[in-house]
């Protein structure tokens, strides 16, 4: 059976913690630190350098583009800048045409191969660069081993077809690069090794082509633009010299290709200076550290730069677990888990203890979000034009065509009569249409925006004193607005709520006094109208008073979102999470900074009811919770899922009472109206009623 909503449900219904519509991509750049700054805290001499420059990486990125980002980013960081229609592609430097799509004569190389690990670092445009197709095949997952161009065991840059001996170092610099930014992976001084090793080598190849080809002027652009669009930089690129002090103590023959390269201690200091300077710096990189969740570590630092030995303990073994300094195992669970970790830096008699406040985040999987689309929604809020003209007696006002403000307009006076004057005289300012012994009304008509997205239509009139009228508008034939005017000036304004198209017709029926026509106004768009079925809605059922979010999404809107001509509804998931803020707190999301969780239990008090419908033109879900608390605010997202894709509508942040007060305020005005015009028949009552007792 076809359906809509392709979901299971269940008593557990999936909560989610959300912010605000997100961007699937940011619009600002990052702005780049100074590259002196960017290591202000890096001790090149410490034995810790690479778990600093982890920390330091961690915190400096802010974003990582994605596998399929790089169709945008890559025309900042790899554009020829001769001709920015082309690409300057990897191991060959070749300026080639890219038209934003991959798969022709251009493709991503993984400098560190997924099957390697490298899947972890996939997203980020330091890894992943742009290569001719035929290059990216010949390599396949191949350590870099020099003198070997093999598919499987081992791959030269400089011995594929076109590639340039520069390239080595780059390759190297990059994979250095990689070690940084994720920590299980790891290098080795192997030509081969098994995949499930997360392993990348030759590692001694790679040191020597590091100090054998010096940085190219290439690798700074793009260092400086892979910053400005991530946060973080390749400090390979900027301190090469780093990789032998991390590195080149691994062999004899990584030592004999680095040299000397250990960074010494301070004879000068005491044990108790020396104890203080390392609790000082350990305090600095460690607060860093765990300034923000984190999900995993690669070791702890268990030597300080002046010699001081580092031992560590965790309160929570399970979360947290300390075998020894480079074997350190982080579990993850469904929500945030905060313990302590305590270090104890020692130095013959002297020690002193720091605490440390650590936060596991959650595993729960984020996917890359968008927003949905609706129709012309792009254009439809930034295209609005606001037509307003008042009438002058410079301008006058004649039977037959005129043009007021740039717009024609047709006046008709023959239902009026034809007295016809400017009136500025005391508060009748206007022109005035008829008089005491002889009323008169009249009709404007223009066809000028009969093509445009009406969304109102207004006119300011008043009648002679203790006089009657009326005003009527119409869009085509049909009648949107009517309102009895007296001597008091009144601004009538017609709504196009069932979005309309066709002439404009003000029409002005004459009542006992002359009439008194002083402007109008028109709100319109050149964009079309956002089909008013593509909503999101938080209301209280007024049958049986619960909340009920929802969401109704015209087919229209659902193509334009996925970027499709044609779907299969039954292919597409539509659906609403809900959240409270106990929730939000519990797992971790105070800043609601996560949209998407899939293993969340129930805070409902009762199993929430889902309904949907469709048509072949739209389709819609609701979700009513039970029993809730009248005095919480409830959160709630709307979303479609196509191709395990999400996208979310905007979400909803609503109170109980205040959606009360809303539609009581809303159901007031209407039965007002219909008593004022003797056709109210108590069909308010009971919800009026109830909407009193909620809010007494």
């Amino acid at each position: 059976m076809k359906k809509c909503l392709r979901f299971i449900l269940s008593s557990v219904i999936i909560l989610l913690a959300f912010c605000g519509l997100i961007k699937s991509t940011p619009q600002t750049v990052i702005a780049a630190d100074s590259v002196d700054s960017y290591y202000s805290g890096i001790n090149a001499n410490s034995t810790s350098l690479l778990s600093d420059l982890q920390r330091l990486n961690s915190s400096k990125r802010k974003f990582t583009p994605g596998y399929d980002g790089f169709k945008t980013y890559y025309k900042q960081t790899d554009v020829d800048p001769t001709n920015p229609n082309n690409l300057i592609v990897f191991y060959t430097g070749e300026s080639i045409p890219f038209n934003g799509n991959f798969g022709g004569t251009i493709n991503r190389e993984h400098v560190w191969p997924n099957s390697r690990g490298g899947k972890a670092v996939e997203g980020d445009i330091h890894m992943t660069r742009p290569t001719s197709s035929a290059n990216n095949s010949e390599r396949g997952n191949s350590f870099y081993v020099e003198g070997k161009n093999s598919s499987t065991s081992g791959w030269d840059p400089k011995l594929t077809k076109g590639g340039l001996e520069k390239y080595r170092g780059i390759s190297a610099r990059i994979i250095f690069y990689c070690v940084v930014a994720e920590s299980k992976l790891k290098l080795v001084d192997l030509e081969n090794d098994s995949t499930g090793n997360n392993s990348m080598g030759k590692l001694s190849d790679l040191l020597k082509w590091n100090l054998a080809y010096g940085i190219d002027e290439t690798e700074v652009r793009r260092n400086e633009a892979a910053e400005e669009i991530q946060g973080n930089r390749n400090p390979f690129i900027d301190h090469p010299e780093y990789a032998c002090k991390i590195w080149g103590n691994t062999n004899a023959t990584t030592k004999s290709i680095c040299g000397d390269v250990g960074g010494q201690e301070d004879p000068t200091k005491t044990d108790k200076e020396a104890v203080e300077a390392d609790t000082s710096e350990l305090q600095q990189t460690y607060t860093e550290t765990f300034k923000n969740p984190i999900t995993t570590i690669s070791s702890l630092k268990i030597k300080g730069t002046n010699g001081s030995d580092i031992s560590w303990v965790s309160s929570n073994t399970d979360a947290f677990k300390i075998v020894n300094s480079s074997n350190v195992t982080i579990k993850q669970s469904d929500k945030n888990v905060t313990l302590k970790l305590t270090a104890t830096v020692s130095k013959g008699n002297e020690s002193k203890t720091v605490e440390f406040n650590v936060t596991i985040k959650h595993n729960v999987i984020e996917p890359q979000l968008k927003p949905i689309l609706k129709e012309n929604q792009e254009i439809a809020d930034t295209n609005e034009t606001i037509y307003e003209y008042k009438f002058t007696k410079a301008e006058g006002l004649s039977i037959g065509d005129n043009t007021f403000g740039g717009i024609k307009w047709n006046f008709d006076n023959a239902i009026a009569g034809e007295h016809m004057e400017w009136d500025s005289s005391g508060s009748n300012y206007g022109f005035q249409l008829g008089s005491k012994s002889k009323p008169a009304g009249g009709t404007f008509v223009t066809s000028d925006l009969s093509s445009k997205s009406v969304k109102s239509i207004g006119i300011t009139a008043k009648t002679g004193n203790s006089g009657r009228a009326t005003v009527n508008i119409y869009i085509g034939n049909q009648m949107i607005y009517t309102q009895a005017i007296s001597s008091e000036s009144t601004y009538c304004e017609a709504i196009n709520t069932g979005k309309l198209t066709g002439d404009i017709k003000i029409e002005l029926v004459a009542g006992d006094r002359a009439m008194y026509v002083n402007s109008f106004k028109i709100v319109y768009s050149d964009s079309g109208f956002v089909d008013a079925n593509e909503t999101t809605y938080a209301s209280i059922s007024l049958q049986n008073p619960n909340i009920r979010f929802g969401i109704t999404l015209s087919k229209k809107a659902i193509l334009k979102t996925l970027n499709v001509e044609t779907i299969d509804l039954n292919d597409v998931e539509l659906g609403v999470y809900v959240t409270d803020t106990n929730t939000l707190s519990e797992y971790g999301y105070e800043n609601l900074k996560i949209l998407y969780a899939s293993n969340y239990k129930t805070r409902m008090q009762t199993q929430p009811l889902f309904t949907y419908n469709e048509t072949s033109d739209s389709c819609s879900v609701s979700l009513v919770l039970y029993n809730v608390n009248k005095d919480n605010t409830y959160y709630a997202m709307c979303y479609l899922k196509y191709n395990d894709q999400y996208y979310f509508a905007n979400e909803i942040a609503t109170s109980y009472l205040e959606i009360a007060a809303n539609n009581l305020e809303k159901l007031t005005s209407l039965k007002q109206d219909l008593v004022t015009k003797n056709q109210y028949n108590n069909e308010y009552e009971k919800q009026l009623e109830l909407l009193n007792g909620i809010l007494a």
